[in-house]
């Protein structure tokens, strides 16, 4: 997942912990993008999940791995289960009102699931389905890939206005991605990195920061 600041709001972006269902209903936190105040915390800690100071921003979400922001957009990489990798985005956060549904347990990225049970009853789960929001950018599990990782745009790069990047746990590579512009690139080819990549970060100087498993940060000179 990822803890997010927003002005006074704390954002999280929350896993399944493996229970798929747990994604489409509303009785638990997992599998979803909440919002709350940070002001009284500390005398009013949050207990439960039907917490009045909780805002419900996305669900139906698998394990939205290092979300992010680029301008005012939330941008989530949401890690797939057998076969999809993908990225949604939460268009205007300021603005967004309703929790938008994101397809999973039902949907992986695009495409059916297969799953059976039955966390909520035919008529919101058919509702649901209709409503889904569906990814941006997508890649399969295949080539070596495994997990897409977020995540960053670069906020005082010219040459890269526009863009964000991600990567994949599994192979090192590590995209760019003009939403506008409907532009795809890879700029650090697979397996180049000798470690899992954890974490893509904005330096500050033009660069990327990439966390590893192996405890080391990369710095990634962009082309």
């Amino acid at each position: 997942g990822k803890i997010l600041q927003k002005e006074d709001d704390i954002i999280l972006c929350l896993g399944d912990v493996n229970s798929p269902g747990t994604s489409a209903k509303f009785d638990t936190l997992w599998g979803k993008i909440i919002s709350f105040s940070k002001t009284n915390l500390l005398k009013q800690p949050i207990t439960t999940f039907d917490d009045q100071r909780i805002n419900f921003i996305g669900y139906g979400l698998r394990n939205p791995w290092s979300c992010f922001f680029q301008k005012n957009n939330l941008i989530v990489p949401d890690v797939g289960n057998s076969h999809w990798e993908e990225i949604n985005i939460i268009d205007n956060l300021d603005i967004n009102n309703e929790p938008i549904f994101f397809g999973w347990p039902w949907y992986e990225a695009y495409f059916s699931a297969n799953y059976q049970n039955t966390p909520v009853d035919e008529e919101t789960k058919s509702r649901l389905i209709e409503e889904a929001e569906f990814p941006i950018f997508l890649y399969p599990h295949a080539n070596e890939y495994c997990a897409i990782i977020g995540g960053t745009e670069l906020k005082d790069s010219s040459k890269w206005e526009g863009y964000f990047f991600v990567g994949d746990f599994c192979t090192g590579t590590i995209w760019a991605i003009n939403i506008e512009n409907q532009s795809e690139l890879i700029v650090l080819e697979k397996n180049l990195i000798p470690f899992s990549i954890t974490t893509i970060n904005d330096s500050g100087n033009g660069t990327l920061y990439v966390g590893t498993t192996s405890g080391q940060i990369i710095e990634v000179i962009l082309p």
